[in-house]
């Protein structure tokens, strides 16, 4: 909530009704020590592990009040060895989280964003062409980036809902 806000957020977009399905891909602030009621977690060890679980299933749970569906995008692998580390725990959390709810569905973009050994790439291929995948901060998309995800995205919906 440092950074930013966001059951503050739902509350506000979901001022005006539900949604048929929410998509979310956050987290990338999330790798740090938490105070909370007074207690400090310390990123990196078992008690923050629990907060971090109980953050996200309460999230989830504000979510699932407001849509029949959430789809959860995972995070891609980072440039940095420690944050891909870091990012890689926190998606695993968020994975077995979303696996305890119905009506959600996780989607991996490591292998999308990656090369053959699910690592950091800045290029790939996207269609026939070699691309720019990545930012040059190692974290976020560049535009095509953003379209495979997207493609990614659409084709994981088609299959939960049928549009006429």
């Amino acid at each position: 909530k440092d950074y930013f806000d966001w059951y503050a957020q739902i509350h506000k977009l979901f001022r005006e009704g539900a949604y048929d399905a929410v998509v979310v891909m956050i987290g990338t602030n999330d790798a740090q020590g938490y105070k909370e009621n007074n207690t400090l977690y310390q990123y990196g060890t078992p008690a923050w592990d629990e907060m971090y679980r109980r953050r996200v299933s309460s999230f989830l749970d504000s979510l699932m009040q407001h849509t029949q569906h959430v789809f959860w995008l995972g995070m891609p692998a980072m440039k940095s060895p420690k944050f891909d580390i870091s990012m890689r725990k926190l998606t695993q959390i968020v994975k077995e989280e979303l696996g305890k709810e119905s009506n959600t569905t996780f989607i991996p973009t490591l292998p999308l964003l990656s090369n053959s050994e699910n690592q950091f790439t800045t290029y790939g291929a996207f269609g026939k062409k070699q691309v720019k995948l990545r930012e040059d901060d190692g974290i976020h998309l560049t535009n095509e980036g953003g379209k495979m995800v997207t493609q990614l995205l659409i084709s994981v919906i088609k299959k939960e809902f049928r549009f006429e």
